[in-house]
């Protein structure tokens, strides 16, 4: 499901999300010149294995191999990928920290359902970001950040994000970021007051779209931030 510089395939299927957290994280590359990566964390020890034709490092030095490589449990590593292929993590259930950003003319696509994500972040990575719905956990204290030129699909999975996040784990009063196409695809006030409602006591939101504002038909306070694109 490509857009812009990236696709990532989040829709569930037939499958149940707790299923698929057993299913391996594939990431399928059609481009890559091993200059961009994919950061991640694990909950456990594990590999991250290349296919296809795809080499990757750890880390921005050394040299890039087409053999299993080591991740490290509950620490960021920066995933480098080279020329087309794959690369695999045996299980979405020991992912939890999912970080890409800018990834040119590399496109990648894959599917995060399953993973138990406490921090999402996706920053300018093309036209549109098809979501289909994901268990979040957002214990990290980054939240979840939509930053960039990312822009959803449709409204439908724009509020799915929202929906997904209000029925979350937050540990704390963590940033739910939205400056990202906030006026383009951007669900009705209705659709997701009453999950708003339920956020407002969970996350702290720093930008917001237009339309959920007081000004806007929407009941946001006055001293909430309304993003304007500029």
């Amino acid at each position: 499901m490509p857009f812009g510089s990236l696709g990532l395939g989040l829709s569930l299927g037939g499958r149940r999300v707790g299923d698929a957290g057993n299913m391996p994280a594939t990431f399928t590359v059609t481009a890559g010149d091993g200059t961009k990566y994919v950061r991640v964390q694990v909950s456990e020890t594990t590999t991250v294995t290349p296919a296809g034709g795809t080499s990757i490092r750890i880390g921005s030095s050394g040299e890039f191999v087409t053999t299993p490589l080591t991740l490290a449990a509950n620490t960021n590593q920066d995933i480098y990928f080279k020329d087309a292929g794959s690369f695999t993590i045996p299980k979405r259930k020991l992912v939890t920290y999912l970080y890409l950003y800018s990834l040119g003319s590399s496109v990648i696509t894959g599917d995060i359902t399953g993973m138990k994500l406490t921090y999402l972040y996706l920053s300018s990575l093309g036209s549109s970001l098809t979501y289909g719905t994901n268990p979040l956990n957002i214990t990290n204290t980054n939240g979840i950040k939509l930053l960039g030129n990312t822009v959803f699909a449709t409204d439908a999975e724009y509020a799915r994000l929202i929906h997904d996040a209000a029925i979350a784990t937050w540990g704390g009063a963590y940033p739910f970021r939205i400056d990202a196409g906030t006026n383009d695809n951007c669900p009705d006030w209705d659709t997701v007051k009453s999950d708003v409602a339920v956020l407002r006591g969970k996350a702290s939101w720093t930008i917001i779209p237009a339309a959920w504002l007081t000004t806007g038909g929407g009941s946001w306070p006055t001293n909430w931030y309304e993003y304007t694109g500029e």
